[in-house]
């Protein structure tokens, strides 16, 4: 399918879904995936917020990467490639989620940060709400996470 017309250069939104993407251009020669005849639309997602599950799959040849639900993309740019294949470009942008981390720089970011952390203030006004300190939640991190720089979905 032919997606070009609903992602024309330059549109913002928001991919709700959780994604099923790879980081291997190759796996995507199958016909159980992108194939080779047909017409077929990639999109070439460069965002930070993919999670590398390659080590958690039934599949790990296929260099699965999983895109967290609900991030912003933006259309750089699309491609007719020939062949009935399109193909269109998506960066993230805006911040993603703190809470997740990010593949690229979780690692940098715990060698690196000094910063203290704020304080948690209790909010009197609501007394009877579990109190929430963001803070306090440590990434996870896997030391093999590949740079996700242009992961194809």
């Amino acid at each position: 399918m032919d997606l070009s017309a609903q992602y024309p250069q330059g549109k913002i939104f928001v991919w709700y879904a959780f994604s099923s993407c790879t980081s291997s251009v190759q796996v995507l020669q199958s016909e159980q995936f992108l194939g080779k005849t047909g017409t077929r639309t990639l999109f070439n997602i460069d965002c930070e917020s993919g999670k590398n599950i390659q080590n958690h799959s039934f599949f790990p040849n296929e260099d699965e990467i999983l895109l967290i639900a609900a991030r912003k993309l933006q259309v750089v740019s699309c491609l007719d490639s020939g062949n009935g294949l399109t193909i269109i470009q998506l960066k993230g942008v805006g911040a993603d989620d703190p809470l997740l981390g990010s593949a690229r720089t979780e690692s940098k970011s715990s060698e690196t940060s000094t910063e203290s952390k704020p304080s948690h203030q209790e909010d009197s006004a609501t007394p009877d709400l579990i109190s929430f300190d963001p803070s306090n939640i440590i990434p996870l991190k896997d030391p093999k996470l590949p740079n996700l720089s242009g992961f194809l979905f």
